[in-house]
């Protein structure tokens, strides 16, 4: 009877040291140059994966943080301070970029997390990128795949063997059987730099582009950029103040008539040719695309150092 007792109250205070566990573990510690390699987190239930185990489960309301970047999903398990594995509908977001999957790894030491599912989603506003498995390093918010990437932003996509993202400049660079389309034109290389909020595209060695013309170029390296449109309009005040809400280039003013460039998306071309056509529109000219082929002795990896040193140059004026 005496050893039935005790072995109730053992079992009693196991399941009261899971449910009374706290909220969240205790504060990270920092290592000697300040950065922060344990993982600030918080969950409505935790406690260990087996009776004595130093893995530690968490389920309802899971959250955590590293770096800036806020992890969320429907449970996960803690080994240590630093290493932590996530299960289901996971969410990390840092900033604009959101990552979608099913599991994801994260190791705070190198500040990195592994997300896997049979489709990962990556959002930055309106771009989506869709791939197998996105390693994302919430220290330098930038992120890259390997086994394949379809990008789709606004009206262009564009898939690649594999890439490197890199949040900051929203510059995604783009390596092995490597094409773009929209609907003016068609691009294929070995490798291409794409800024996703221009829609400027860098493209390095063996490319060849199509436009909806059906002119052919091939280049071993240049650059893509939206077509400018040139419209001009009888003059008025209405006119001026119309083009300059709409962020438009005024290139000549006449008595008679203002000359004025729009930089964009085909769509947003011709939205402002409906808003000029009251005013009288009297040219239209919209320009193909625009290919400036350089020396091919600057290759992908100098370029690549050219944006690195860029990168750093910013982060430097940061502090």
């Amino acid at each position: 009877m005496v050893r039935r007792i005790f072995a109730i109250v053992i079992v009693v205070c196991a399941v009261w040291s899971v449910v009374s566990a706290p909220a969240a573990l205790p504060v990270p510690q920092t290592d000697g140059d300040g950065e922060n390699r344990d993982i600030d987190l918080k969950a409505d239930l935790m406690g260990p994966v087996a009776p004595g185990d130093s893995a530690i489960f968490l389920v309802g309301n899971f959250a955590a943080q590293h770096n800036g970047a806020v992890i969320t999903c429907d449970s996960a398990v803690r080994y240590s301070s630093d290493r932590m594995e996530f299960f289901g509908n996971v969410l990390i977001n840092q900033y604009t970029t959101y990552i979608y999957g099913d599991r994801a790894e994260y190791n705070g030491e190198v500040n990195e997390a592994r997300v896997f599912s049979d489709i990962v989603k990556v959002v930055d506003e309106d771009a989506t990128l869709y791939t197998y498995e996105f390693v994302f390093d919430t220290r330098t918010n930038t992120g890259r795949f390997g086994m394949g990437g379809v990008l789709v932003n606004r009206d262009n996509l564009m898939e690649a063997q594999r890439g490197y993202y890199h949040a900051d400049t929203k510059d995604l660079i783009c390596v092995g059987a490597v094409q773009m389309r929209n609907e003016e034109y068609d691009m294929t290389g070995d490798s291409v730099v794409y800024n996703l909020a221009t829609d400027h595209a860098y493209y390095f060695d063996r490319t060849n582009i199509w436009n909806s013309n059906g002119d052919y170029l091939y280049a071993d390296r240049g650059e893509y950029e939206k077509a400018d449109t040139l419209y001009k309009v009888t003059r008025s005040r209405s006119v001026e103040r119309l083009v300059r809400q709409h962020n438009v280039r005024i290139l000549e003013i006449d008595d008679d008539y203002i000359v004025v460039e729009k930089t964009g998306h085909k769509a947003e071309t011709k939205e402002l040719f409906r808003l000029l056509q009251p005013y009288g529109v009297q040219q239209f000219v919209r320009s193909g695309i625009v290919a400036i082929i350089k020396s091919r002795r600057e290759l992908l990896n100098e370029y690549l150092e050219e944006l690195e040193r860029s990168r750093r140059q910013t982060n430097s004026n940061h502090f």
